[in-house]
């Protein structure tokens, strides 16, 4: 899973492997509760599809971050945090456009 991680996040190559590794636990954290967000509507409108792709999304994620959260320092937690913090409102935002 690391190395698919790494093929897709390749604009990270010129940052040094801490920033990097910050930066790729800030996204997937976006992208994790940008989706919980999103599921959050999608199931309150009754949108079966979009919960279901949205559910196996969230799950997905979170095989791979609970790892590096659980193992990681107080300043992974704070920046997996505040990743979440933006995935929420941004997962909120589009789903209500959809």
């Amino acid at each position: 899973m690391k190395t698919i991680a790494k093929k897709r996040l390749h604009f990270l190559n010129g940052l040094s492997a801490k920033k990097s590794q910050r930066v790729s636990l800030f996204i997937m954290a976006f992208c994790q509760v940008a989706l919980v967000s999103s599921s959050t509507v999608f199931i309150s409108s009754q949108n079966k599809i979009g919960t279901f792709i949205v559910g196996f999304g969230i799950s997905w994620l979170w095989t791979s971050n609970v790892k590096k959260v659980a193992f990681g320092n107080k300043s992974d937690r704070l920046i997996y945090a505040i990743g979440a913090a933006c995935g929420s409102l941004t997962g909120l935002i589009l789903a209500s456009k959809i």
